[in-house]
């Protein structure tokens, strides 16, 4: 399975859906899962602050460094 990103307003309509009804439902209907849904609920003021084109931003920890900062030179 991919891993899909999805834009803020995106995840805002599914929240307002939820909202209305439920999270199962929201869920069913966007094709995605409850628990995306529960996080994004969790997560509603902060994406209201983000342009609703703007996806996720994920910064992972460096595996390696020293090679990073060799090839960042």
């Amino acid at each position: 399975m991919t891993q899909r990103s999805y834009e803020a307003g995106f995840k805002l309509e599914v929240v307002e859906m939820a909202k209305e009804s439920n999270n199962a439902q929201a869920a069913r209907k966007y094709r995605i899962t409850r628990k995306m849904v529960t996080d994004w609920r969790k997560q509603e003021e902060a994406l209201k602050m983000m342009p609703k084109e703007q996806c996720a931003r994920r910064s992972g920890i460096d595996s390696c460094p020293e090679l990073e900062n060799s090839l960042a030179e």
